[in-house]
């Protein structure tokens, strides 16, 4: 896949060599980061709230995210929805043209999400959106990664790819503590992470085997 997972610096100050995917976490980034990006040769792939922007279809109708969610036929399970980000970058600029990739949750997980945003609700004391509800049953992800390159389940890999990458970092650092620098010098530092790195390899591999291996 020709994209790369970027969170180096913010989109604002990053450069880019295109293409490139900035791949973001749960919470949404403004619209004016993701036009920064756009502008310095970047693409992005986000994860996107009901109510995070303010969307348009191409002909300029407004776009009722939820509305669309409840309309999805039952047997579809992802759609691929092109749009208009309104506010991105400043006052005089033209709206972000961008893809919806939405795809729906397994039952499982859907009652899963549910049920943790009526926990939070009721442990801050608000009360939830039924909105958010409908919204829970489903992944949303806002792209500018060109169709005819990364199709809607093409988009989806790559943000769960993402996912893949945080356990790994997890794991270096729950496991071999790599977030805990001991060395004072930048010698003895780079023996330290290049030391750990190998063991963090070689310990993969090891047990890649070991799954691989007959009972």
């Amino acid at each position: 896949m020709a994209a790369k997972r970027s969170t180096a610096a913010p989109a604002s100050k990053a450069k880019y060599a295109s293409p490139i995917a900035v791949i973001r976490r749960r919470k949404p980034c403004a619209a004016s980061s993701r036009a920064c990006s756009r502008r310095k040769g970047a693409d992005y792939v986000v994860r996107l709230r009901w109510r995070s922007f303010r969307l348009r279809k191409p002909c300029g109708a407004k776009v009722d995210l939820i509305a669309h969610l409840q309309n999805m036929p039952k047997e579809q399970d992802i759609d691929d929805v092109r749009v208009l980000i309104e506010g991105a970058g400043d006052a005089n600029s033209s709206p972000l043209s961008a893809r919806i990739v939405i795809a729906r949750k397994p039952e499982k997980a859907a009652r899963a999400e549910r049920q943790r945003q009526m926990r939070e609700a009721r442990k801050k004391g608000k009360q939830l959106d039924p909105r958010s509800l409908i919204a829970a049953e489903y992944v949303m992800l806002a792209t500018s990664l060109p169709e005819s390159a990364y199709p809607a389940s093409e988009v989806l890999a790559l943000y769960r790819l993402r996912w893949q990458i945080e356990l790994a970092f997890k794991r270096l650092k729950t496991l071999l503590r790599i977030d805990r620098l001991p060395a004072k010098t930048d010698k003895g530092g780079r023996s330290w992470i290049y030391t750990h790195l190998i063991l963090a390899i070689a310990t993969d591999a090891c047990s890649q085997d070991f799954l691989d291996s007959s009972p």
